[in-house]
């Protein structure tokens, strides 16, 4: 009876013990919602943005970081600014009561409201962060913004100061007047008439005696490490330095950089790595590190470079300018109204960036005063002297990095705001010695944003051969614009060809290193897989093996990489695949040229509200600017994501419309492979300078998905009338039978190469390409890179 007893009083305890141990984590837990959910001690956690952030972040990192950005981050009360063009004594002169209209505003540069707490002296720090010279209040909640030629006005009406005092300012600053009726109080923000210094266009003389020398910060992201090469060719010299940050997540772009800094003395890859996502605090962060760690260099001016930059004027045509520029830094500023720029780059919020994302926490309610705020370009030429004091202890930098953390687009405004704010403002020129190509109707989309960042924004376009006009020597030369962005070989390899011509054209022997005439001048590759950077799939193994075996009596061991090709800018697409394999028990490289079967139907005529309709597409990785398929392998599973891209063409360019579109609207099915009705869309008319038009879906939100052949019909429903039909596969990879079918129903092996022979198939990765090839390292004899 006892022995019974103690095994339950046991059994009792264990179980009280767990129940405690449960109860403390759920309480503990609950804990930890309620300090970031529920809190009371620190407000402003409880605004609505930061709580739409805590509800959509996963990790309790990052929600801590919410509240340390929320509640702990300082912002200094007055920033210290020590410009020329700004005198603190006369920051709130008051300037007298002038009458104003609706019809014709005194102060007409910038308006806004300020609806909380709203006083003189906020309106001034407003407009003295868009670099204004003049501020007034009027109608307790307005402030307007002037320059000098406001003030000119022949036609101003001065009033009475009583004027200006009808209205009392805002709670809780009851104590002072806030302009009046149609009538304004004008102020001084302390900021000074002043132009600002462009860059010019410097005669190449040879008479000139002294070297300068450049660190190339290369940002790189992406696959294509084939173009990257060839941009570096185009900048390379032993008497510069490269530096080089390969983005966190692009593995395959990091080993191949590897690679060339084992042959290139002055060519260093940074084993720090940030992702570097659109708008992120981290693209700062980077930026300074980067530069901190080469400061033991003696270079005097650092440029930055993407993989989509190039050159347009000879690398010793910029050596000049920077040679005649001495202590110059470039920074491009954003040339529209500064106030409403302010506002548009999200300044009036903080971001935080984690899990790769920007997250809007919180409105910025509180600047420094004295702060003016200018931005631009995140591309920019920087002097040794002005990077030394941007990475100093001195007070001004020191407080811009700490709240430049929670800023959108830092690198955009960072270098900007620290040097027009501190005794470096007569040291920039206000150009950044780059031309970048801006459409920004099809540049500035929410949609491709939306999972980066709480905010939109824009991205500039590819030059194709259409806009080679904008970079033809006498152009860019007008301007000074020594680089340009963006170019892609992916897109259009002729703009690249161009500019790389112009870019050498005082070489003499340029004949000798661009190879126009060779057979894989036109030739593209862009790396979609690589089993060294992403490790073993079974889809593609699976896949390359049935495609083998269909040209080849072998044994697949692995696949190596796979590579999107085309042979000119209008080419098909094709895969290159790389295998190794046994073939009659011997190891053997096999390297297979794919096209992807297209099955689609159009009907001939087909048109909705006056646009025909010309073609369908289907793939992955649509990118939404440039609208094309970065991936059309088409290895849909059911965690993919299926992109269809419409193409159409206006029958009648003439009809006006209030609201400009290029497609209209359309109705698309989506049906399984038992031919079942999954997903049915309405697909609005959509606005693209290519005519195109697009939707997705995402596969793992079908339920009982099934495999086999999908396909999407595209229809009228209003005339109840087939546009077009198209087919796609969906592989389980767990059915070879599914897996032996769906290959080769759609893909075909269009040609095959083994071992060294490769070297002989021009769309062979072994293929020489010099355009890109970077095998030995500097060649002193053609001062080039082979």
């Amino acid at each position: 009876m006892s022995l019974n007893f103690m095994k339950y009083a046991l059994v009792s305890i264990f179980f009280c013990f767990l129940l405690n141990l449960f109860f403390i984590y759920f309480v503990q837990k609950l804990n930890i919602e309620n300090t970031y959910l529920n809190n009371t001690w620190c407000p402003n956690l409880n605004n609505s943005f930061a709580q739409s952030t805590l509800e959509r972040l996963k990790t309790d990192k990052c929600k801590k970081k919410v509240f340390d950005f929320v509640c702990q981050q300082k912002v200094p009360s007055i920033l210290l600014n020590t410009c020329q063009h700004f005198d603190a004594k006369l920051k709130g002169t008051y300037l007298g009561c002038y009458k104003d209209s609706k019809n014709k505003r005194v102060l007409s540069s910038f308006d806004t409201i300020i609806s909380i707490s709203n006083t003189p002296n906020k309106c001034i720090n407003t407009c003295l962060r868009g670099g204004y010279m003049y501020s007034g209040v009027e109608f307790i909640k307005e402030c307007f913004c002037g320059e000098e030629s406001n003030l000119n006005d022949s036609s101003l009406i001065k009033l009475p100061d009583s004027y200006c005092q009808k209205y009392k300012c805002p709670s809780p600053n009851e104590n002072l007047y806030c302009g009046g009726y149609e009538a304004i109080a004008i102020y001084a923000t302390g900021m000074k008439q002043h132009k600002r210094l462009y860059p010019v266009y410097v005669e190449n003389n040879y008479e000139i005696n002294k070297e300068v020398k450049i660190l190339f910060l290369l940002q790189l992201n992406g696959r294509n490490d084939r173009q990257v090469k060839r941009m570096l060719k185009s900048v390379y010299r032993p008497n510069h330095y490269y530096i080089v940050h390969v983005d966190k997540r692009q593995k395959y772009m990091f080993n191949e950089m590897k690679k060339l800094e084992k042959i290139l003395p002055n060519f260093k890859v940074s084993d720090e790595r940030w992702s570097t996502i659109w708008g992120g605090a981290s693209l700062l962060t980077m930026y300074l590190k980067l530069v901190e760690s080469q400061m033991d260099k003696d270079w005097d001016f650092v440029i930055n470079m993407s993989e989509s930059d190039f050159l347009v004027i000879p690398l010793d045509e910029l050596e000049v300018q920077l040679i005649a520029n001495k202590g110059i830094s470039f920074l491009s500023s954003h040339g529209s109204n500064s106030g409403k720029f302010i506002k548009k780059q999200g300044f009036y919020y903080k971001f935080m960036e984690c899990e790769e994302r920007m997250w809007r926490i919180e409105e910025r309610n509180n600047f420094p005063e004295n702060m003016y705020i200018d931005g631009g370009s995140d591309w920019i030429v920087i002097h040794r002297d002005f990077i030394k004091y941007s990475l100093s202890n001195e007070t001004l930098p020191r407080d811009l990095r700490n709240m430049f953390q929670s800023v959108l687009l830092p690198l955009e405004s960072f270098f900007h705001t620290l040097g027009y704010n501190s005794q470096f403002c007569n040291k920039i020129k206000a150009r950044n010695l780059r031309l970048t190509y801006w459409k920004r109707t099809q540049g500035c989309r929410c949609a491709k944003l939306k999972k980066t960042v709480d905010w939109c924004g824009c991205s500039p376009l590819v030059f194709r051969n259409n806009d080679i006009s904008f970079i033809h020597y006498n152009t860019v030369k007008q301007k000074a614009t020594y680089f340009a962005r963006k170019f892609d070989d992916f897109v259009d390899i002729t703009a690249i060809h161009f500019a790389e011509l112009q870019a050498l054209k005082n070489k003499k022997n340029r004949n000798k290193i661009i190879l126009v005439n060779d057979e894989s001048y036109n030739h593209s590759w862009v790396n979609l897989y690589s089993l060294e950077s992403d490790g073993d799939n079974e889809l593609i193994y699976n896949w390359a093996k049935i495609l083998m075996e269909l040209k080849n009596d072998c044994f697949l061991i692995n696949v190596t990489n796979i590579y999107t090709f085309k042979s000119s800018p209008s080419s098909k697409v094709y895969f290159v695949i790389n295998l190794n394999a046994k073939c009659s028990g011997t190891p053997t490289n096999i390297e297979l040229l794919v096209d992807y079967v297209e099955e689609k139907k159009l009907t001939e005529n087909f048109i909705i509200n006056d646009f025909l309709l010309l073609d369908v597409k289907i793939g992955f990785n649509l990118d939404l600017k440039e609208e094309i398929f970065r991936d059309s392998t088409n290895l849909f599973t059911k965690t993919g994501t299926v992109y269809i891209l419409i193409s159409w063409k206006q029958q009648n360019e003439n009809i006006a419309s209030s609201e400009r579109k290029t497609s209209p609207p359309i109705y698309l099915e989506w049906y399984d492979g038992n031919e079942i009705l999954v997903a049915a869309q309405n697909v609005s008319a959509y606005d693209s300078i290519f005519s195109n038009q697009y939707s997705f879906l995402e596969l793992d939100t079908i339920s009982n998905i099934k495999y086999g052949t999908w396909k999407v019909v595209f229809k009228n429903l209003s005339k109840n009338m087939t546009g077009a039909i198209i087919n796609f596969p969906l592989f389980d990879v767990s059915d070879f039978n599914n897996m032996h079918f769906l290959t080769e129903k759609f893909y075909k092996v269009i040609d095959n190469c083994l071992g060294n022979n490769c070297m002989n198939f021009s769309w062979s990765t072994a293929f020489p390409n010099p355009k890109s090839d970077i095998k030995k390292g500097y060649d002193k004899k053609m001062e080039w890179l082979v």
